[in-house]
C-alpha cells in the first residue's frame, strides 16, 4: 500500500526519535564508571588512603605493634648488657672488696701472729710421737711478768683467755695448735690488740724427751706480713726457758718488736 506524500515528514520524526532513545539507554552512567576507576571495587576512594595508613603502620612495626616497644625493648636490651643476666653488674665488685680473692674473710688489719717451730738434731724422726714438747708463751702486761699462770698469760694450760673487754673475742688471743711431740709450730693468735700495751713473748722447754738440745725460732706477724724473726735459738734441756722479746701496741696501732733475748733456769 502507498501512503500519500504527506505522512513521510511524520514517519522519519518518529524514525529519529526512536533512534535516540535506544542510544540513551545504552549509555553506561559516568557516575558509576567514575566510582569503579577510583576504587576498582566501587568503593570510595577515600578507603584507599585509609588503607596506605594501615600499610604504613605495618611497616614501621612490622607486626602492626606500637614502633615504641621497640624503644622499650632497647632499653630492656641495655639492662642485659649492663650484667650480662639482668642482675646488678656492681654486685661482682662488691663481692670482690668484701671477700678475700678466694672468697674467704680477708684478716684483721691489726691481727697479731706468733709462731714456735723447733728442731731437735737427735731426734730422728720429726713426725712420730716420741719427740720432744716446746710450749709458747704470750704474756698480757696485766700479769706484771707472773708467767705460767691464768689469765694473762696464753699457753697451753690457758689456749684462750678472756682478755680486754669482758666476753669480747676481738681483744682474746687463741694458741692453735699445741705441739707435744715434734717440730712445731704453734701459733697464738690475737686478732686485735689493746692500744698502749705490752705483750712478751716466751718459749719453755717442757719436756726434751731424752733428746737434749733443741733449736728454737720465733717468727712475728701483722696482719699476715712477717715483721720480726728470731732463728735458731739453743734451748739446752727441759726447762729451759728463753724470754724472746716484746710486742709494744702504740695508741697509734703501730707494733714495735722490741728484742729481750734472756734464758733462765724454769719461768723467771
Amino acid at each position: 500500500m502507498k501512503l500519500p506524500i504527506s505522512f513521510l515528514p511524520c514517519i522519519l520524526a518518529i524514525s529519529c526519535w526512536t533512534i535516540a532513545c535506544s542510544q540513551s539507554d545504552s549509555e553506561p552512567d559516568a557516575g558509576e564508571d567514575a566510582g569503579e576507576d577510583a576504587g576498582h571495587d566501587g568503593s570510595d576512594p577515600a578507603d584507599g588512603k585509609e588503607d596506605g595508613e594501615t600499610d604504613g603502620g605495618e611497616d614501621a612495626s612490622l607486626d602492626g605493634s606500637d614502633p615504641g616497644d621497640g624503644e622499650d625493648g632497647g632499653e630492656s636490651d641495655g639492662g642485659e648488657d649492663g650484667g650480662q643476666d639482668g642482675s646488678d653488674p656492681g654486685d661482682g665488685e662488691d663481692g670482690g672488696e668484701d671477700g678475700g680473692q678466694d672468697g674467704s674473710d680477708p684478716p684483721p688489719e691489726d691481727e697479731v701472729q706468733v709462731q714456735l717451730i723447733w728442731n731437735t738434731p737427735a731426734d730422728p724422726d720429726h713426725t712420730d710421737q716420741d719427740g720432744t714438747d716446746l710450749d709458747l708463751h704470750l704474756l698480757h702486761q696485766n700479769a706484771q711478768g707472773t708467767w705460767n699462770e691464768s689469765p694473762w698469760d696464753c699457753f697451753s694450760g690457758n689456749p684462750n683467755p678472756d682478755w680486754g673487754v669482758p666476753d669480747s673475742p676481738v681483744d682474746d688471743p687463741l694458741l692453735d695448735p699445741n705441739d707435744t711431740d715434734g717440730a712445731g709450730p704453734e701459733n697464738i693468735i690475737l686478732p686485735g690488740p689493746e692500744a698502749d700495751h705490752d705483750y712478751k713473748i716466751g718459749v719453755y722447754y717442757l719436756d726434751d724427751a731424752g733428746y737434749g738440745l733443741s733449736l728454737a725460732t720465733v717468727r712475728v706477724s701483722i696482719n699476715g706480713q712477717q715483721v720480726g724473726e728470731f732463728p735458731n735459738k739453743n734451748l739446752a734441756a727441759k726447762d729451759t726457758f728463753w724470754h724472746v722479746a716484746t710486742i709494744r701496741w702504740t695508741s697509734d696501732g703501730q707494733a714495735q718488736i722490741i728484742p729481750v733475748d734472756e734464758i733462765h733456769t724454769g719461768f723467771p
